[in-house]
C-alpha cells in the first residue's frame, strides 16, 4: 500500500510542477520591446494553452529573462507557428457553461491588457485569446482598433439561446462579396474563422500570413498490452455474530492481455494524453483463514481502465510517464467460496470500480514497460456484510501498432 501511495504523491508533484522537468526547450525567436526595438532571442517553448502573461527568453549572454506585458509589444518564434501581440482589448467575460449562463443577451465586457495570439496577419487580422473556459476571437482591419468578435449564449425562458453576433460583424466589416449562405455556416471556432479571413485577404489581393501551431497527425496510438497482475489483500466475512472475520488473500499472479487507445492532446508539447484500455484478466487463489475454514477466489473479468498520462520527453524516442485514473471490472463465472466444517457458502463476484496510478517508460517508437497499482478493489460490493480490499500490482509490456 505504501508503494501505491508513493505513486499517487509522485503523480501530483509531476502533474503540477512542469518547471521541475526540462521538457521544454529554447527555440529561436524574437521580441519587440515597447519602444519598437526588435531583438533576436531564444524563447522557452511552453506551447501555451491559455494565452501567457509572461514568458522566458535569453539572449547571447544566455541569462534567462522574463518578458511580460509591461516591457514587450510582440514576440514569436523565428520559424513561425506562434506569435503574440500585446493589446488592450474589451473581453466578454460571460460564461458558456449551462449552469452559469446569464439571462441577459448583452456581453459583459472587461478591459484588459493581454497577449493575443496571431492567427491571420494581412489587410484584415484575426487574433485569438483563451483563458480557462473562455475562448474569444478579435479582429482588426488596417489601422483600426482591435475589436472583439462576439458570440453570445444566454438563457431565455429557461432555454439556451445562441446569438452569433460575429456573423453580422463579418458581414458589415470584413466582407468581399461573401455569399450569405457561407456566412450562415461559419462557426465560432478557429478553423472556420481562419479560412474566412484567408479568403477575404485573397479576395482583396492583399498579402497575408497565417500563424498556426504545427499539428501532429498521429495523435491516436493503439497498443497491445500483455502482462501479469499480482493480487493480495484482506477479505472480510460475516462471522454470524454481528462482526467480521478478517482473512488474507494469498498473493497470486494471474495473466492479463489487453488493447489500449491513447489520444495525445494537441497542446503543451504533447505532454498530456487520455487513454482507455480493455483487457482480460484471470485469477485463482486461496484465502488464508483460521480454524477449519477454507476459502477460494475464482476470478475472470474484462477490465476497462481509463485516465490520463503526463509525459516527460527525454528524446524523440524515449520518454517517462505517470498515469492515474479509474477502472471498471466486469467479472463473469466468478465467485468467492467459503468452506467450513459444516457447509460451503458461495458469493458471486460483482462489477466494481477502483482507482489506480502507475508509471512507465517508452523505448523507441514501439515498445514500453509499465508498472500500475490498483487500490482496494471490492469484489463483493453488492453484499452488505462482506467485502474485499484487494490491492493489485501490474507489470505490463506494450507494443504500439500505430
Amino acid at each position: 500500500m505504501r508503494l501505491g501511495y508513493a505513486i499517487f504523491v509522485l503523480g501530483i508533484i509531476w502533474a503540477s510542477s512542469a518547471d521541475l522537468f526540462a521538457q521544454s526547450e529554447y527555440l529561436p525567436g524574437y521580441i519587440v520591446l515597447r519602444d519598437g526595438e526588435r531583438r533576436e532571442v531564444e524563447i522557452l517553448d511552453r506551447d501555451w494553452v491559455d494565452n501567457p502573461r509572461q514568458f522566458r527568453y535569453r539572449e547571447d549572454d544566455r541569462e534567462v529573462r522574463i518578458g511580460d506585458l509591461t516591457r514587450v509589444r510582440e514576440f514569436g518564434y523565428a520559424e513561425g507557428g506562434l506569435r503574440y501581440l500585446r493589446a488592450v482589448v474589451d473581453i466578454d467575460q460571460s460564461s458558456e457553461r449551462m449552469d452559469r449562463l446569464s439571462e441577459s443577451s448583452e456581453p459583459v465586457f472587461v478591459t484588459d491588457t493581454v497577449f493575443l495570439e496571431f492567427l491571420v496577419d494581412g489587410e484584415a487580422d484575426l487574433f485569438y485569446f483563451e483563458s480557462g473556459e473562455m475562448k474569444r476571437f478579435f479582429y482588426r482591419q488596417g489601422e483600426d482598433k482591435l475589436a472583439p468578435l462576439i458570440n453570445r449564449s444566454f438563457l431565455e425562458n429557461g432555454f439556451r439561446v445562441e446569438r452569433p453576433t460575429f456573423r453580422g460583424q463579418l458581414r458589415s466589416a470584413i466582407n468581399c462579396s461573401t455569399p450569405e449562405v457561407t456566412l450562415r455556416k461559419i462557426a465560432y471556432r478557429r478553423a472556420d474563422l481562419v479560412d474566412y479571413f484567408v479568403d477575404y485577404n485573397s479576395c482583396r489581393g492583399a498579402s497575408y500570413r497565417v500563424d498556426l501551431r504545427p499539428t501532429n497527425p498521429n495523435r491516436f496510438r493503439v497498443r497491445l498490452r500483455p502482462g501479469v497482475e499480482y493480487y493480495a489483500g484482506p477479505v472480510l466475512f460475516d462471522n454470524g455474530f454481528g462482526g467480521h472475520s478478517r482473512s488474507m488473500l494469498v498473493g497470486t499472479v494471474g495473466p492479463r492481455f489487453g488493447i489500449e487507445v491513447e489520444h495525445i492532446l494537441p497542446y503543451a508539447n504533447e505532454r498530456w494524453a487520455l487513454f482507455v484500455e480493455v483487457y482480460y484478466h484471470s485469477l485463482r487463489s486461496e484465502v488464508q483463514q483460521e480454524n477449519t475454514r477454507n476459502a477460494t477466489v475464482n476470478l475472470r473479468s474484462v477490465n476497462v481502465p481509463l485516465g490520463f498520462r503526463r509525459y516527460l520527453h527525454l528524446s524523440p524516442a524515449k520518454s517517462f510517464f505517470f498515469e492515474t485514473g479509474g477502472g471498471f471490472q466486469f467479472p463473469w463465472d466468478s465467485f468467492l467460496s467459503q468452506r467450513t466444517a459444516t457447509r460451503v457458502r458461495g458469493y458471486e463476484v460483482s462489477w466494481n470500480f477502483g482507482l489506480f496510478a502507475g508509471a512507465g517508460m517508452n523505448v523507441g517508437r514501439r515498445f514500453s514497460l509499465q508498472f500500475r497499482y490498483l487500490h482496494n478493489s471490492d469484489l463483493l460490493q453488492t453484499y452488505i456484510t462482506n467485502s474485499t480490499k484487494l490491492r493489485g500490482y501490474t507489470l505490463v509490456g506494450a507494443y504500439r501498432l500505430r
